[in-house]
């Protein structure tokens, strides 16, 4: 039987028949189909009574001999050389018959499967098995075909799991989306062929269409099985729902990039391994590490959900800045009192991204080798984030791996690729001709195929012939003979010392000039600053440009960090322009400055971020240099800067390293008085980050020196030192500080520092159960402040006076004043006012008993506390979230959640979230009748909040302390406690009517 007389049977989905390109299934009866399928799939021969049993149930064996034997004819008349008839027994002659099936399972049936076997095998796949076949009423036979049906599925289905799994790895997501909605549509209610399909279109872009299958998944398993998605599915769509959707910001530049296939196929193998976390891309200064990694990057644009982050680690100039110039790259916010490294690590917990972290040998400097251990850091608390380093040494730890970079090969594939490549940018006539080709392959060898030596040679040609550079680099670069990959034990910059000493003396006098002023800029800089610093003009940059001496990124130009390096020591103590500079900087952040509270802060505020790195140079620069002027003109906007990004780490390292610098400087009263204002802003952040008794030492220091002096910044100390020593417990002294920086702020005018000052008095009576007296400072600072229209501290008084509200059981009331105050913070795109604004309004709706809007807002207050970073947010939510579950009766979960809070509260040293998550789980003891428990974790939180005078929570602890004396049998003591408490003025309304529903219980014993 030749392969042109093969019978085609298929089964999967509509079932059809071919004999030599011929149609035979209309040809067939359909017990001569029902029994070509059967005798196919058994690949043997079938007794005839078997078949008559099958085929014809209810009929008589006589009967049913002859309806086969009818059969048979049929059969044999279209198909005589594919049936192999006996007296007993009928078959097929099984090398004449291609079957579906059969094919399938030869596809799948080898362990070592290939991926096109399973391609092929889900390809056959076209539907059920005899789908929509009618089997007659044979019980037997409907039974066999839903058998193999199930069988047939399920091969596919493992089948589909692996290619989706093949093509998540190989990142061929199109193929992949494709298998998995075959995958989906076979298994609707899967939820893990759900998760495959999100996963793959997010990660092919199309992060619409992965939230639109969790909607369809939700709904169906709501609809079939009356169920919501499990937590992984929940947590796939919550990552989706946040992940980036455009194009990472990539410093690529235009030029083409050359070369180095090797090893970016060596990158791309270990991003695509699971197990690759942290690659560090070793090598000496030009040899194009960085622009390797960003190619590399740059092929993985999606691949990872919240995206490819560029970070240049080249202006951290101390441990205070590492983690504030990475989270800014990544817009992430730096806020509340936990340092800035644990803030990173939150706000990366639950991101999956690709950090591309440069010019990382900055971390083994003295100043900074303290902070190497944030990369390892990162890896621990963020799973699902993979480093890419760039590096002239590596950190040798264990996770690292390191791909080592020395220069191009001296090929026409490499080396001289790259290096014609750029030659046609200098000059684009210009083409290799067997006259100056010798030349051009001396250049390579002599710069040992660097990159950046290879650029700076072809810039060159504009002005040069191929021979005099390949002469006159020959001159100075004879140690490049060395193994280049071992240059770093000789002198790492000695290598490029000699590149750059070439390109230096192509300079003309003007450009050699600028070139050396640009050093100032470690974070870049547009044409105007370098204009205003550097009196350098377009055309001198363009030049520059040109020579590859400068970068240029999206308007920005930049020294390669070595070049600025290297230009620095050309620039030498040049007086007058780094005078200049630092005039400079100090008169932009006094023009930022004067756009505060205003419609337009936010845009100041950007500006500011842009060119931080610039203004902190040119700081340090007049500190050092006892600039007074202009140091005064910088402080404020500085401190305010720091202050709304929440950088207060950051913060407190700037000023307290300037104010014991300046400390030597203030012999005069101007001095002292700059020495006031460093140590005031010093004293603030500290504050801020909870060092308290640190905070009141430079407050008081700063108060010595400025009292009488300068009575503007006499007020904002006052008002500082009254928070300091608010937060030590020192209430009565607070209240006095407040008031005379409200005394002096009245007497100059001074209105935002007047309204500032109210509220906190206002918060503090509030505090001690003054709620009549509180009012009337808050209301006071509200009416100034929207007369004056900084809206930031608007907002702040409108949550005081709400938790006044509150305080006092008008519910209402103080929901009001929180959704106005919402409303602001969403204007100014204030996250973490929005989420401490989300957390109060779920007290609000579970004082009022909506314990579904309440579990709402808590659980979006705990969403942008996550998504900030910031613990004690998550710690404020667990609470809000476990009062819930309590109220409930979810005594578990409400255990856990005071737990969490509890564990967070110690770890961040809050003695305050202590006090509330130690009163919080007695309460959760006392419900569960653990008496002893409850007993001790409600004096515990006595003891605590004693020690702070944390007045609120010291009386709702004694309430339930009076609860469990109750169930105790200890009434009389209870009675006492929990008279003190309803009469005590600083119990709020919730808390007295706890104590009075506990009297009143005691009366009816």
């Amino acid at each position: 039987m030749t392969d042109a007389n093969q019978l085609i049977i298929r089964t999967l989905g509509t079932v059809a028949f071919e004999l030599n390109g011929r149609s035979l299934t209309t040809t067939l009866s359909r017990k001569a189909q029902t029994v070509l399928i059967y005798l196919a799939c058994q690949q043997r021969p079938v007794a005839r009574e078997l078949l008559t049993t099958l085929l014809w149930p209810d009929s008589a064996v006589e009967q049913g001999m002859t309806n086969l034997r009818k059969t048979l004819l049929e059969l044999r008349r279209l198909l005589p050389e594919h049936l192999l008839i006996e007296r007993q027994t009928v078959g097929m002659v099984t090398s004449g018959v291609w079957l579906d099936v059969a094919e399938l399972i030869h596809c799948l049936q080898d362990t070592r499967a290939t991926e096109e076997m399973r391609a092929t095998a889900v390809a056959l796949y076209r539907g059920p098995f005899l789908a929509d076949f009618p089997l007659a009423h044979s019980p037997d036979l409907t039974a066999w075909a839903a058998l193999g049906r199930e069988q047939y599925q399920q091969i596919i289905i493992h089948a589909l799991h692996r290619l989706v799994d093949d093509c998540q790895r190989q990142r061929r997501y199109a193929a992949g989306i494709a298998y998995a909605r075959q995958l989906v549509g076979m298994e609707p209610l899967s939820e893990a062929a759900s998760r495959a399909l999100m996963l793959l279109l997010a990660r092919g872009g199309q992060a619409q269409g992965a939230l639109a299958e969790y909607e369809r998944c939700r709904q169906q398993l709501a609809a079939d099985l009356g169920v919501e998605p499990t937590e992984n599915t929940q947590s796939l769509f919550d990552c989706i729902a946040t992940a980036v959707t455009h194009p990472p910001a990539l410093p690529l530049g235009d030029d083409a990039f050359v070369g180095r296939e090797t090893e970016l196929a060596q990158i791309s193998q270990h991003l695509s391994d699971p197990n690759g976390r942290w690659l560090t891309i070793v090598g000496p200064g030009g040899v194009g590490k960085t622009r390797l990694a960003l190619q590399a990057a740059s092929e993985w644009t999606y691949d990872f959900l919240h995206g490819v982050h560029f970070v240049s680690l080249a202006a951290v100039d101390s441990p205070a800045t590492l983690a504030p110039t990475i989270a800014t790259a990544l817009g992430a916010p730096l806020t509340g009192a936990e340092p800035p490294q644990q803030q990173l690590f939150n706000y990366l917990r639950q991101k999956e991204m690709l950090l591309l972290l440069d010019n990382c040998e900055t971390l083994l400097t003295p100043a900074l080798e303290e902070m190497a251990d944030l990369l390892p850091g990162i890896l621990q608390h963020a799973p699902q984030v993979r480093l890419v380093v760039t590096s002239r040494e590596w950190f040798n730890y264990r996770a690292e791996r390191v791909l080592s970079l020395s220069g191009l090969p001296f090929t026409e594939e490499a080396s001289l690729r790259l290096f014609l490549a750029r030659a046609t940018q200098a000059q684009p006539d210009f083409v290799a001709t067997p006259e100056n080709l010798p030349s051009l392959r001396q250049i390579c060898q002599l710069v040992e195929g660097l990159p950046l030596g290879l650029e700076l040679a072809a810039a060159a040609l504009s002005a040069h012939s191929p021979a005099q550079i390949a002469a006159e680099i020959g001159q100075t670069l004879d140690f490049l003979r060395r193994d280049i990959v071992h240059e770093a034990n000789a002198g790492r910059h000695h290598s490029l010392r000699a590149v750059f000493e070439s390109a230096w003396q192509r300079l003309s006098a003007a450009e050699q000039t600028t070139f050396a002023r640009l050093s100032l800029f470690p974070g870049g800089f547009t044409a105007v600053t370098a204009s205003a610093v550097a009196d350098a003009s377009p055309q001198l940059l363009l030049l520059l440009l040109d020579k590859s001496m400068l970068r240029l990124e999206r308007e920005r130009y930049r020294q390669h960090e070595l070049l600025r390096q290297f230009a620095a020591e050309k620039l030498g103590d040049d007086a007058a322009v780094q005078s200049r500079f630092g005039r400079y900087y100090a008169d932009f952040l006094q023009q930022q400055g004067r756009l505060f509270h205003s419609s337009v802060e936010q845009g100041a505020l950007l500006a500011i971020e842009a060119e931080i790195d610039n203004a902190r140079a040119a700081w340090n620069w007049l500190i050092a240099h006892g600039r007074t002027a202009e140091v005064s003109q910088a402080i404020t906007p500085l401190h305010h800067f720091y202050d709304v990004r929440g950088r207060f780490s950051e913060g407190e390292t700037i000023f307290g390293q300037a104010a014991a610098q300046w400390a030597a400087r203030s012999a005069n009263a101007d001095g002292q008085i700059i020495l006031g204002r460093l140590l005031a802003r010093q004293g603030f952040f500290q504050e801020r980050l909870g060092a308290l008794d640190k905070a009141v030492d430079a407050l008081q220091a700063s108060l010595t020196l400025l009292q009488g002096r300068d009575l503007a910044e006499e007020a904002f100390v006052l008002n500082q030192l009254g928070l300091a020593v608010y937060g030590q417990g020192a209430y009565e002294q607070a209240e006095s500080l407040y008031r005379r920086s409200l005394e002096i702020s009245r007497r100059i005018g001074a209105v935002d520092q007047e309204a500032a000052t109210l509220v906190n008095l206002g918060a503090i009576l509030r505090e001690q159960g003054q709620y009549a007296e509180a009012r009337s400072p808050i209301e006071e600072s509200l009416a100034l402040l929207r007369h004056n229209g900084d809206r930031r501290q608007l907002a702040i008084a409108l949550q005081v006076m709400g938790g006044l509200a509150e305080a006092e059981g008008a519910y209402a009331e103080a929901q009001a004043h929180f959704r106005q105050s919402l409303a602001i913070c969403e204007q100014l795109d204030d996250r973490m006012g929005l989420a401490i604004l989300c957390a109060n309004l779920a007290n609000i709706a579970r004082q009022e008993g909506d314990l579904s809007q309440a579990r709402g807002w808590s659980e979006q207050a705990l969403g942008l506390f996550q998504e900030i970073g910031d613990p004690w947010g998550i710690a404020v939510s667990s609470v809000r979230l476990g009062g819930l579950a309590l109220a409930l009766a979810d005594y578990e979960g409400a255990r856990q959640l005071f737990q969490t809070s509890l564990t967070l509260c110690r770890e961040m040293g809050d003695p305050r979230g202590t006090a509330v998550s130690l009163c919080n789980l007695g309460h959760v003891a006392l419900a569960l009748g653990l008496l002893p428990k409850a007993r001790a974790l409600f004096g515990e939180a006595i003891q605590v909040a004693e020690s702070i005078r944390f007045l609120p929570w010291l009386l709702k602890s004694k309430v339930g302390l009076a609860r469990v004396m109750v169930q105790s049998d200890e009434l009389e003591t209870a009675v006492g406690l929990a008279t003190s408490v309803a009469q005590h003025p600083a119990a709020d309304e919730e808390t007295r009517a706890q104590a009075a529903a506990l009297l009143a219980d005691w009366r009816t014993l």
